[in-house]
């Protein structure tokens, strides 16, 4: 599969599954924008890796969480790059698995700033360039928590939820101009984000949940990133407003 030709605007690219995105879009031919929140240093680092590919590269600072700086960031990636046609949402932030009674209203609100709300912003600035360039496509990473709803997460589990309602209503609104949606629901991942997430858990749980993994393994970033990029891809350009679990049969493993 080939994407040559199309420039694609990966958030949350400084690291993990972003990163992973952005180095195999860069490997099929696109150029990429790489839009992270703070680590402008890893970013670089996805960049110099889409460079190497042979392909151009642009970093943007970007809160996903500020309407005011997605927006912002968009006119820089057409300045920079010109039109794009591809968009990947993998940002996303971490809090500590928590039970709903204890949980603060401070930490529901900052989570879903991101995860959801983020989304939206993503969503609602991108269109417009989308439909500009001739149609596109939109690939955001979620969780089978949003499905599975686990314990001590309600946060993950409600803002997860959201955001695959949201990107399957912008599949159906924006289907007739050309751009097609998806979302990618992955579970337990070796991501920096996911150790973080796995602290609070139990010294046995991990071992628990990767023995009811009927794949027997975590997931890789590039295991995440191949199924994004098939999605961007033609080969699916009839498949929009799905949801594709890539997590090794964890959510039927139970």
């Amino acid at each position: 599969m080939t994407l040559g030709g199309n420039v694609a605007v990966v958030f949350g690219g400084s690291r993990g599954v972003g990163r992973a995105c952005a180095a195999l879009l860069a490997e099929r031919g696109a150029d990429v924008a790489v839009v992270c929140r703070s680590n402008l240093r890893e970013a670089e680092v996805t960049a110099q890796a889409v460079r190497a590919a042979g392909r151009r590269a642009h970093v943007v600072q970007c809160d996903i969480a500020d309407d005011a700086q997605v927006a912002a960031a968009y006119r820089e990636v057409r300045e920079a790059l010109g039109p794009f046609r591809l968009l990947v949402s993998s940002a996303g932030v971490t809090t500590a698995f928590t039970p709903v009674r204890e949980l603060s209203p401070a930490q529901w609100r900052a989570y879903v700033a991101v995860d959801l709300t983020g989304t939206f912003h993503i969503l609602h600035h991108g269109a417009p360039y989308l439909e500009a360039a001739g149609g596109g496509c939109v690939v955001v990473v979620s969780s089978i928590a949003s499905q599975m709803v686990p314990a001590r997460n309600a946060h993950g589990a409600a803002a997860k939820a959201g955001v695959d309602a949201l990107v399957r209503v912008f599949a159906k609104e924006e289907a007739r101009r050309g751009i097609r949606a998806n979302v990618v629901g992955i579970g337990l991942t070796e991501t920096e984000m996911g150790a973080r997430a796995v602290e609070s858990w139990h010294p046995d749980t991990l071992k628990r949940v990767v023995a009811g993994i009927p794949l027997g393994r975590i997931a890789t970033p590039e295991d995440v990133a191949r199924s994004v990029v098939f999605l961007l891809g033609d080969e699916a350009s009839y498949i929009t407003g799905k949801v594709l679990q890539v997590d090794g049969g964890q959510f039927i493993g139970g």
